[in-house]
């Protein structure tokens, strides 16, 4: 679940880094974690659809895993950045 609520996404990070250390510092070092965000944020918003595993984004397969988003998106940079401006226009 995804907040705007700052306080809240503090006490959220500093409650699992504690609990989880180890997995905390491997999502904290992952070069794509952007992007694996913004399509998770894209597709709480509607903007993109989740159908099992598959993620579509106006009717364009993204792709069934999250390296295939990241795959995806590395190849068409372009692409990124208008999801970037489409989730940054919802909120």
């Amino acid at each position: 679940e995804f907040s705007d609520d700052k306080d809240l996404q503090k006490r959220a990070v500093l409650e699992f880094s504690g609990k989880e250390p180890k997995k905390f510092m491997e999502l904290y070092e992952d070069a794509h974690r952007s992007t694996k965000a913004l399509v998770k944020k894209a597709i709480k918003a509607g903007i993109m659809k989740e159908t099992g595993n598959v993620v579509t984004w106006e009717k364009e397969v993204i792709g069934g895993s999250e390296l295939q988003w990241i795959e995806y998106f590395a190849k068409d940079p372009i692409k990124l950045k208008a999801l970037e401006k489409a989730v940054k226009e919802f909120k």
